[in-house]
């Protein structure tokens, strides 16, 4: 099979090679489609704590090939990310800080080839009517559905998302959907600001022009950027949610 391969930090090549094998409680499947998230950006860099070499990719849709639990041919989509289960943060239930996760497609080879093997507990079945081109949301959409979660936010809360890339701007479509409160992107490049504007309809403003100094009771931060968390913390309330 063919895939893309970093073999260290700034080397990435494509190459061939042998399907991979499947343990007993893992399937192999087909890779129908594959995001390139920021993630993989910094795998390529160096950036985190990846294990090389390494078949990056971890925003999987794809078909059940190989499996004694699912039928060939069953679409699927993937957790990449597999907790230990013993850690301090596991055993509080926050399995999302596990100090020890095993991730597909950064500690283990991941969805940038042919095929892949998974645990068969990291795999999810998917509505056969969905395209491969919506279902690659699943991943980064059950992330930010998280972060609305653990917010609490209340219909009527006036929202501030730092960030207008792909995660700012799903967090920002799915608020407009199930919130009446005023929802508002702070994007520092331009032309970002005239896509979303044009592309989306939705409201958003360069930091500094936010005149009024309008404070929200929720901001959410999706830039990752030193400059997005000052500008999350200049824009939230006293005693509210960042």
């Amino acid at each position: 099979m063919e895939a893309i391969y970093i073999k260290q930090p700034h080397q990435i090549e494509v190459i061939n090679k042998e399907e991979p094998s499947t343990k007993e409680n893992e399937s192999l499947i087909r890779v129908l489609g594959c995001g390139v998230c920021g993630t993989d950006l910094k795998i390529f860099k160096g950036e985190t704590l990846a294990t090389y070499p390494l078949i990056p990719g971890h925003e999987i849709v794809g078909e059940i090939v190989k499996s004694k639990i699912f039928e060939k041919g069953t679409k699927v989509t993937i957790d990449p990310n597999r907790p230990c289960g013993v850690c301090q943060y596991c055993r509080e239930g926050k399995i999302h800080l596990c100090e020890n996760l095993n991730a597909v497609g950064v500690n283990r080879d991941g969805g940038f080839a042919e095929f892949l093997s998974v645990p068969n507990e990291q795999i999810y079945t998917l509505n056969e009517n969905i395209q491969v081109k919506d279902a690659i949301f699943a991943e980064p959409l059950s992330c930010i559905i998280h972060g609305i979660d653990l917010s609490n936010f209340s219909y009527t809360d006036d929202i501030a998302i730092t960030g207008g890339g792909a995660i700012g701007l799903i967090f920002a479509m799915l608020l407009n959907r199930f919130s009446v409160g005023k929802t508002v992107i702070f994007e520092i490049s331009q032309e970002k600001i005239e896509f979303i504007k044009n592309e989306f309809r939705l409201e958003v403003e360069h930091p500094n022009n936010n005149r009024q100094s309008k404070k929200f009771d929720i901001v959410f931060e999706c830039s990752g950027t030193v400059s997005g968390f000052e500008t999350a913390y200049n824009l939230v309330k006293k005693v509210e949610k960042l």
